[in-house]
């Protein structure tokens, strides 16, 4: 006798389909291995959303956004892969390299997880496994950056245009005496036509010390196709190679976060080491 187990896997898929967004994910995702991708796959939720069955659709759509909250756009966040999917900018004096966070480093870093910690499913109290690593900025002017292409990291362009996701943009970041730090994220359109900007700037102190940013955007824009993420760094003359700008655990997030709970200004404790623009409403 057949069992819904023998089914082909593309007739699953359209089975699955039919199941309300709620039910697939606090029921059918738990089933096994198999269903667990079918559920994660972004083509099942294609066929959701091509049936267009009202209030079912749209839950639909925030519920593939929970699915893949704690999906960090950035590739190579903390430079375990050395320089890899980052690109130099140019001008640029000087150059990136990557080094281990010391003992000290890792004390002092925020808490905070760089990824968004999925509460649908009841994550948040689990620890993020971090990589002990920074990317240090040496000699000159430094500059790098890379591009994320939605459509290539599972959200179409019909899914941005309809559901509309906020975008949460983590970093922390380490500005020694006399250095600057400089964060731009730009939201682009398909005609890499800028729709929105982040911008976050830091100045070292005497007393310098590892932060945290968060920024973050509600509602982004119909249209936006790509994420440009964009690093400064400039360290102050006489300083040694080793009392560098550095930064680590970078993350872009899409997800219908809860902003009074996941969204955290930047700098809450100073006006005069740095300054951030952009963040809100569009």
């Amino acid at each position: 006798m057949l069992t819904i187990g023998d089914l082909p896997e593309h007739v699953l898929l359209e089975v699955l389909a039919r199941v309300p967004a709620r039910n697939l994910l606090c029921n059918c995702r738990l089933v096994c291995s198999q269903w667990r991708r079918l559920v994660d796959d972004p083509e099942m939720w294609k066929i959701k959303f091509q049936r267009k069955s009202g209030p079912e659709t749209q839950e639909s759509k925030a519920f593939f956004i929970y699915s893949h909250r704690e999906k960090n756009l950035i590739k190579n966040p903390c430079g375990k892969e050395g320089l890899d999917s980052w690109a130099m900018r140019v001008p640029s004096e000087g150059h990136w390299k990557t080094e281990e966070l010391s003992e000290e480093d890792l004390a002092a870093l925020p808490v905070e997880s760089f990824l968004q910690r999925n509460s649908y499913a009841k994550k948040k109290d689990s620890s993020p496994q971090w990589v002990n690593r920074c990317f240090a900025a040496c000699d000159g002017l430094c500059s790098k950056a890379q591009l994320i292409i939605l459509k290539d990291v599972g959200y179409w362009d019909e899914l941005i245009d309809e559901a509309r996701p906020n975008i949460a943009v983590n970093e922390c970041y380490y500005c020694p005496p006399g250095s600057r730090y400089q964060l731009s994220v730009k939201m682009l359109d398909a005609d890499f036509q800028l729709l929105h900007i982040l911008h976050t700037e830091g100045r070292g102190s005497e007393a310098p010390r590892w932060r945290r940013i968060s920024q973050g955007i509600i509602e982004c824009q119909a249209g936006l196709r790509y994420i440009l993420f964009e690093h400064l760094a400039v360290n102050g003359s006489g300083q040694p190679p080793e009392n560098s700008v550095r930064v680590t655990r970078s993350s872009v997030t899409l997800g219908p976060f809860n902003w009074d709970e996941d969204f955290i200004e930047p700098f809450p404790d100073s006006d005069d080491e740095g300054g951030a623009s952009g963040s809100g409403c569009n």
